[in-house]
């Protein structure tokens, strides 16, 4: 609950969730399918890039938890509000233009009485283990904080529905502008290894970076990406790898790399975990981390900053 400083900024709201999506269908498990439909291109909200991952993962991994005992569908949908809907919404302005995620899932449903409690801090219906119940204060606090609203719709055995409204951003032009031009200033043509023992985040964070100049090997196998590291200890410039994996955690990786090559830079991506924290990762000498879902400005930023600092 610790207050952090929040930047806002012109965010393209349609490939920030595309973005986040790819994570979700990495972790969810195969008996539920994701639809999405993004019709809303190129329009932006005013936003801080991870409260808006906040929100989607927060919502997502609701339903995918409604779905957990059988098989469903998760739908996400963003769209642009018309004016006459936006004047039928209560605490909506209707001279704005406002543009709604939609939610849904195809799970239990809830009570009117849960219904009634789910944005109230430490409210959860989930066991002990499984939740804290602040997942959807959080996003209540976000939505309200942009000048938003939330709708949600639910009846037990019937499924779930957020809307999500935000005011659209009249600033985007000049923002949009001044970000491209910061990310021109992100390429390079360094080498690159990543190792992840997920394939789908492979590709993605490879398919990033090689867009931004980047030469990237990608390993999904840790004692592989260590005997390749161990016999060409100069052949890269940057390792990024992921915390968890089979084999040989990113954490022992780092640790036995640094023996051979104390000066080669690691970035550190990860979910959530108690085991690593930023005092941890200075102390064993990892630059930079990065926290999934990320976005793509995140990845190449981290990377060209700790690539600019190794090299002074």
């Amino acid at each position: 609950s610790r207050k952090a400083e929040i930047k806002l900024s012109p965010l393209n709201l349609g490939s920030t969730i595309k973005e986040a999506l790819k994570f979700i269908h990495s972790t969810t498990p195969s008996t539920i399918a994701i639809k999405q439909q993004i019709n809303a291109e190129n329009i932006h909200i005013l936003a801080d890039q991870t409260q808006i991952h906040q929100i989607i993962i927060n919502l997502c991994t609701n339903a995918v938890h409604a779905m957990e005992k059988k098989s469903g569908i998760l739908n996400v949908n963003l769209k642009k509000v018309g004016q006459e809907e936006a004047e039928q919404i209560k605490d909506l302005n209707s001279q704005k233009e406002y543009l709604v995620l939609e939610v849904t899932d195809t799970g239990h449903g809830m009570s009117q009485d849960v219904l009634d409690s789910i944005f109230i801090p430490y409210f959860t219906t989930k066991k002990k283990d499984k939740g804290t119940g602040l997942g959807l204060s959080v996003v209540h606090g976000i939505v309200k904080d942009y000048g938003g609203k939330i709708i949600v719709s639910s009846a037990v055995d019937k499924g779930t529905e957020f809307k999500i409204f935000f005011p659209v951003s009249d600033k985007k032009k000049d923002n949009t502008i001044l970000g491209e031009k910061h990310l021109n200033h992100s390429k390079g043509n360094e080498k690159i290894l990543i190792i992840d023992d997920e394939q789908t985040l492979l590709q993605v964070g490879k398919k990033i970076l090689e867009k931004y100049g980047y030469e990237v090997t990608i390993m999904q196998d840790s004692i592989e990406a260590f005997n390749l590291l161990e016999k060409n200890t100069g052949e890269f410039n940057l390792v990024i790898t992921d915390m968890t994996m089979p084999k040989l955690t990113g954490e022992q990786l780092v640790i036995k790399i640094k023996e051979i090559n104390p000066e080669l830079p690691f970035i550190l991506w990860t979910g959530f975990s108690k085991s690593m924290s930023k005092e941890k990762a200075d102390y064993l000498g990892i630059k930079a981390l990065i926290m999934k879902p990320f976005t793509k400005e995140q990845l190449i930023t981290e990377v060209r900053k700790v690539l600019d600092d190794s090299n002074q």
